[in-house]
């Protein structure tokens, strides 16, 4: 009786061993699912920063494709006015010589004209 007693004391020590090991390792899978839980809440929040960021850079991009149209647009415009300015300069320069020619014209009328 005393060796049965003793075996199934071996086996309550034997038990009581495992079922330690068993809490020690209930307690490490809870630890890691709580660190899963926080590194899936850390991609989550980065998610959405990544995403709002998205946003803001979406955002930059079109307004930079806007102001690169109104830029396209303005030097189209300066390079229409520009073409104008160059042709009235050439008006105004045939105007100039037009009136140099009619300056010298002129001026060989009043030597006729001219009393001595």
């Amino acid at each position: 009786i005393e060796q049965e007693i003793q075996t199934v004391a071996n086996s309550l020590d034997e038990i009581a061993a495992s079922a330690s090991e068993l809490s020690t390792g209930s307690d490490e899978v809870m630890n890691a699912m709580q660190l899963l839980q926080d590194v899936s809440t850390d991609v989550r929040d980065g998610s959405s920063t990544v995403r709002k960021e998205t946003t803001s850079v979406s955002a930059a991009i079109s307004d930079l494709a806007d102001l690169s149209s109104e830029v396209r647009s303005l030097s189209s415009r300066i390079a229409e006015q520009a073409e104008g300015a160059a042709g009235a300069l050439g008006t105004v320069r045939e105007g100039v010589s037009s009136l140099h020619r009619t300056s010298e014209s002129l001026a060989d009328q009043i030597k006729i004209f001219t009393v001595e």
